[in-house]
């Protein structure tokens, strides 16, 4: 999947910056599949298997030793780079900004699912029985990618950029899911990820629709008085950035609170440092709700 991305990406060939997003994305992207496959390789070196059941087994009958804390770890670094998590997010912008605007709505929802789908498999199949070697990091990987991904798309100008850093604080708030590691987690990951594509493919849609109206669509200013010229087009992208916000009672309000109370509920549940770690997850995401509604605001401002 990725492969075919990488091309797609650099699909308007005669465009520089789609080149450069196109080249950003493959080097990356081949790194991190790199990492990925030396983690298998040494899960493969413990269990002497490929099966994914066989190796949850295995792991969770084997003593945890450093070989493997670091396969677990190499697996699930380079599963981040794949769903853009800070600090493995750095192809996102370039390769969202540079993309076809199509392609980009692509990236954004179903490559993200894709990659999402293959994160909860590994960790919640292979790597169940030995959650607390990652659950930390992992947590600290949600707390910092929802906090980077919010902070850097309030100073952005470029609407394709905007989104990018915005479906980065995304993947954060799926990420929680994963922290919880409940059947009820995994639940409120997937109703979030339902949700997100929905509305982030709106979002885009609106952008597209833009574009063929010749209307950049791309920069801020080119959402000015938008509602005086096409004020359905308006009225749907309010409805898309105030779900994607999580402003009740949109779609995206549901999703977060499914999310929030999946940690919430394990931290109640919990004592010493788990509980700790599940309400600091819990309160960091509120926090940077309160900054996306500050820069999807932003938009509608000028519509």
């Amino acid at each position: 999947m990725s492969v075919s991305t990488y091309i797609l990406v650099g699909f308007t060939s005669r465009q520089r910056r789609s080149n450069e997003a196109s080249m950003k994305y493959f080097l990356l992207g081949a790194f991190s599949t790199g990492i990925i496959l030396y983690g298998m390789s040494l899960l493969y070196g413990i269990v002497g298997s490929t099966n994914l059941s066989e190796i949850g087994e295995v792991l969770g009958a084997t003593e945890i030793g450093p070989l493997v804390v670091l396969a677990v770890m190499l697996t699930i670094v380079g599963l981040c780079f794949k769903v853009a998590a800070v600090p493995f997010h750095m192809w996102a912008p370039d390769a969202y900004e540079g993309a076809p605007t199509s392609v980009t709505a692509f990236m954004s929802v179903a490559v993200k699912a894709a990659g999402f789908a293959l994160f909860f498999r590994i960790c919640l199949v292979v790597f169940g029985d030995v959650r607390e070697v990652y659950v930390g990091v992992l947590a600290f990987i949600s707390m910092l990618t929802m906090t980077w991904g919010n902070v850097a798309a309030v100073t952005q100008k470029n609407v394709k950029r905007l989104l990018a850093y915005s479906s980065i604080s995304h993947a954060g708030y799926v990420l929680m899911g994963l922290v919880a590691g409940t059947a009820f987690g995994v639940r409120a990951a997937a109703i979030y990820l339902l949700i997100y594509t929905v509305m982030n493919l709106g979002a885009w849609a609106v952008i597209i629709v833009l574009r063929r109206e010749d209307i950049r669509g791309e920069d801020m200013d080119s959402f000015k008085g938008l509602f005086s010229q096409h004020p359905a087009v308006a009225i749907s992208m309010l409805f898309f950035l105030l779900s994607l916000a999580g402003i009740p009672p949109m779609g995206g309000f549901i999703a977060k609170y499914f999310v929030f109370a999946s940690v919430m509920d394990v931290g109640l549940n919990s004592s010493g440092g788990l509980a700790l770690l599940m309400f600091s997850v819990a309160i960091v995401g509120a926090l940077n709700a309160v900054v996306a509604l500050y820069y999807y605001l932003r938009i509608v401002v000028l519509m």
